[in-house]
Formats: C-alpha cells, sequence, structure tokens
C-alpha cells in the first residue's frame, strides 16, 4: 500500500511530466517528425500544441470520442476527476444503440465472455392505476424485432470503454485529474488555428499541470463544471434527478416467482411523469431507480421517502424483492440535464452528452445518445482538420448531426411527458392494449423507448392509435365515472410530493 507521502511524490512526478511534454511541444522548433501524421498530411493545423483534442470526462460520451479519434490517428489527451473503476449513478441500462457502438468498439463480446452483462429477455411496465404488461408469459424481449437492452454497472462499463480507447497508442488517459479552467488562445499566424491550454490539478492534492490541445470535448455530465465555468451554458440546476441504489438478498431470482423479471417500469400517479425502475444484473444485484423528471410536482427530496413507500405498498415491488432484501450500497441522487441546450459549441470545442443535455425527457436515458454524439464529434473534428474548416458553420454540422440522430426526439418526448402527467389515464390504456397484443407490441414499446423507433410511431400506426384512444375512454369512465378501485394502493408517495409542492409554492 502506497503511503500518501508517496502518492503525493507520484502525483507531482506525473504533473511535472505532462506540463514538461506539453511545453516541449509547444516551444520545440517546427520540425515533420513532431507533426502526428496521416499519410502525408498533418492532423493538427496547428503543430505548437501537444495534442489534437483535450476531452474533460471519461464517461461513455468522453470515451467513444477518444476512441474514434484514436482510430483516426488522432492524439488525444483524455482527463477525468476520477480513477477507473469509479462509481456513476445511472440506469444502467444499454439498449440497442449503444450496444451496436460497444460492439462497433470491440467491447461487447468480452463483456459478454466476462460475464458483467445482463440481457433484459423478459420485463415491461405497470401503470398508475396497476395494470400490469410484462412478458412473464414465456415471452422473450427482442424475439419479434431483434432488439436488445442490457444491464450493465456503468463502473464496469466505463471502465471498458475506457481501456478500448487507450488502445490506440494516440490516446493518453489521465486519471485522478481535474480541469479547473480552459483558456482559448489565438494566433497570429493565419495558417494555424488557436489552442486550448487546459488548467488541472491533481484530485488529492493540490498539485497543478497544464495540457495544450487545438481542440476540446466537454464531456464532464450534467452540472458541467468547466461549461458552466466557461459561461457556454447557464449556471443553473439541472432540470431533472434520478435515484440510484443497488438491492441483494431479494427475492427476485426465486423461479417461482413468476412476476420477478428483467426489467420493469413503474408509474405512480404521484411522481408522473417520472417512474422508477428495476433491473436485474449479473451479479444477483437489483438496481432500483426513480427518475423526477420536468414537468411534474415531484423534486428529488421525495425519491427517499417515496422509494421506502413502493417498496412497502407496491404489490408488484414488495413481492419482487421479499422481505429479506437489503441496499448493497447507500442511495445516490443525481441531476440530469435533459431536451439539449441551446448551444453546444464553441470555438473549437464541442459539448458531448450529458453535459450538452442529450438526455431524453420521457426516458432519462443518456447513455446511447452520449456515445452517438462521441462518434458524430470525432466524425466532424476529423472533417474540419482536413478540410482547414473552423467556421461557424463547420462547427454546426456537429448540432445538425446530433438532431438528426436523436436530437429531433426530444421534442415529442418532451410533448408525451405533459400527456402522462395530465392524463395518466393515457399509460392505464397502452398497458392494456399491450397486454392484449402480447410479445410484439412489447417489442415496439421497448424499441421507442431507447430510441430505435421514433415515437411519433404511436400516432402514425393508426390501429394502435385507435385502439389507445377507445381504451382511454373505457378507463375514464371506469376511473371517473363508475370510480372503480385501483389494482394498486393509490396514495403512494402523494402526502410527501404534495407536502413539499405546497412548501415549494408558498
Amino acid at each position: 500500500m502506497m503511503t500518501m507521502k508517496g502518492q503525493l511524490l507520484s502525483s507531482a512526478v506525473g504533473l511535472t511530466l505532462l506540463t514538461v511534454v506539453s511545453l516541449y511541444y509547444m516551444r520545440k522548433s517546427k520540425k515533420e517528425d513532431r507533426k502526428i501524421k496521416k499519410g502525408n498530411q498533418s492532423l493538427s493545423s496547428n503543430s505548437n500544441v501537444a495534442y489534437d483534442v483535450a476531452i474533460v470526462g471519461a464517461g461513455p460520451a468522453g470515451s467513444t470520442a477518444a476512441f474514434f479519434l484514436g482510430k483516426l490517428g488522432y492524439r488525444v489527451a483524455l482527463i477525468d476527476k476520477k480513477s477507473f473503476p469509479r462509481p456513476k449513478p445511472c440506469g444502467d441500462a444499454f439498449c440497442k444503440p449503444a450496444l451496436d457502438l460497444l460492439s462497433e468498439m470491440g467491447i461487447l463480446s468480452q463483456m459478454e465472455n466476462d460475464k458483467v452483462v445482463h440481457p433484459v429477455t423478459r420485463g415491461g411496465l405497470i401503470s398508475p392505476f396497476g395494470y400490469e404488461c410484462i412478458n412473464t408469459d414465456g415471452g422473450v424481449y427482442g424475439s419479434v424485432t431483434g432488439c436488445k437492452t442490457y444491464a450493465i454497472k456503468r463502473y464496469i462499463a466505463d471502465e471498458y470503454i475506457v481501456k478500448a480507447a487507450v488502445k490506440n497508442n494516440t490516446v493518453a488517459l489521465f486519471e485522478s485529474r481535474e480541469v479547473i479552467d480552459a483558456i482559448f488562445h489565438e494566433t497570429s499566424n493565419p495558417n494555424e488555428t488557436g489552442y486550448y491550454k487546459v488548467d488541472i490539478k491533481d484530485s488529492t492534492s493540490d498539485l497543478k499541470g497544464s495540457v495544450y490541445a487545438t481542440f476540446i470535448l466537454i464531456c464532464d455530465g450534467s452540472t458541467s463544471y468547466l461549461g458552466q465555468k466557461l459561461g457556454i451554458i447557464p449556471k443553473s440546476q439541472s432540470q431533472a434527478q434520478c435515484s440510484h441504489a443497488y438491492i441483494k438478498d431479494h427475492q427476485w431470482y426465486d423461479k417461482d416467482n413468476l412476476k420477478a423479471a428483467d426489467g420493469v417500469m413503474i408509474f405512480n400517479s404521484s411522481i408522473l411523469p417520472g417512474y422508477s425502475a428495476l433491473f436485474r444484473h449479473s451479479d444477483e444485484t437489483v438496481y432500483l431507480g426513480t427518475y423526477i423528471l420536468p414537468g411534474g410536482r415531484a423534486t428529488s427530496r421525495a425519491i427517499a421517502p417515496f422509494e421506502s413507500e413502493l417498496i412497502e405498498n407496491h404489490p408488484y415491488v414488495r413481492s419482487s424483492l421479499g422481505q429479506t432484501y437489503q441496499y448493497d450500497e447507500k442511495r445516490v441522487v443525481a441531476p440530469i440535464r435533459v431536451g439539449g441546450v441551446e448551444k453546444s459549441y464553441s470555438k473549437q470545442l464541442f459539448l458531448v452528452g450529458d453535459s450538452a443535455g442529450m438526455v431524453d425527457p420521457l426516458t432519462g436515458e443518456g447513455i446511447h445518445t452520449a456515445m452517438i454524439a462521441g462518434k458524430i464529434v470525432a466524425g466532424v473534428i476529423d472533417e474540419m482538420i482536413k478540410n482547414h474548416n473552423y467556421t461557424i458553420d463547420a462547427h454546426l454540422v456537429y448540432e445538425k448531426r446530433c438532431y438528426d440522430a436523436f436530437g429531433y426526439e426530444f421534442w415529442s418526448s418532451a410533448i408525451m411527458a405533459k400527456i402522462i402527467y395530465w392524463f395518466p389515464v393515457a399509460i392505464d390504456a397502452i398497458t392494456v392494449v399491450g397486454r392484449k397484443r402480447g410479445q410484439p407490441f412489447l417489442d415496439f414499446f421497448g424499441e421507442c423507448m431507447t430510441g430505435v423507433r421514433p415515437k411519433s410511431e404511436f400516432l402514425t400506426d393508426i390501429f394502435l392509435l385507435s385502439e389507445v384512444t377507445v381504451e382511454v375512454f373505457k378507463q375514464i369512465i371506469i376511473q371517473y365515472v363508475l370510480r372503480k378501485k385501483p389494482l394498486i394502493p393509490s396514495n403512494i408517495g402523494h402526502d410527501i410530493v404534495n407536502k413539499q409542492y405546497k412548501s415549494k409554492a408558498s
């Protein structure tokens, strides 16, 4: 075990070498052998920098960008304030677009062989009234469309992606290094671009250093310290929150408990348009998380007491976890920035992933969008450098491609979230119709919720829309005219949410 003195010495040596290397590249005369080359073309339009790209944050967005940039031959400084493996509060659900990228990066098969993934083969949703649409009757999720989702703990997945990125010898990983500022320097040479001086410090001490790069990618999460400091995104709280906890010693794996599925979305009227989720993991722990999304009354302060009531009073959750369950770790609540930001770029700078709010406002899903954006920004930077084009229009290509890939979905998700909040019977109706239609509907629903299909297909499928519309009227009669008793307790979380809402309003 290294002593504190040894750790400080190691950090000092590391930061000193980092600064010396960067200054070396800044001051060395322009010789051909110090240019990072691809064929006969210099990849960086400013050969005075140590790195082509500095990436702040080594999560899925940053590491995916580093992987594809490294694959193209660019020299990348991948900086993270933590050391891997490090915990990351998240829903742990990797849907098909993310899995496709993991496969392209050569990671997925390795993770499958290492048995750190758990395929979601059975799952579904439970509506606010208590209707269940779960394929526990022998159906297999993806059996109709081939769509798939894996439950993978983020601290595991992130390390695999980072390791894949640094296999490229042009990608350098700097762990336990916190970025404290980034300053853009113009150059008087018309044939060269400006560059960024990225100031960092050791996360365990006050030792400091700097990295020099032509481009900078800000991938430091939803709160984005650097994005706010540079004034690219507003200094405001994120609009949503999610909780994260692992549960052990549960009854989920009881073979006689047919209700236990691999992944279930649980909608409860008190936290709409948000929801809770249960996911099985490969190590026999169960993820429990609650998403508080924009448009409802609930706040992050309601999560802890709400989840306690959910486990105690919701029949499905109670029967799945049983009486012997224990939390494997303390519950963590993390902020989420959803629906995108007004501007995700500046001069030779891009926001990627959570820092740019690339999270679906209806589901809180952001892993696959972050990874997609990471690959997109790598391609955009490649084009900018090869074409020597650093204009605003060249930067705008990034936003356009992200919009075409997934951003167009955010507006429909926001509208659907409002509908769910004001008309919970819509979810009840969808669940009832889904239960009648069976596995084809569950595959369709899963694809819409994970970005494989546009959510607008709920509206363009005339037969489905007609069936759901008829069911909505039925549910209005059942719930508001006949006043039938819900299949689950209707007061879960209501007292705490209403109390906090009134307190906030006053």
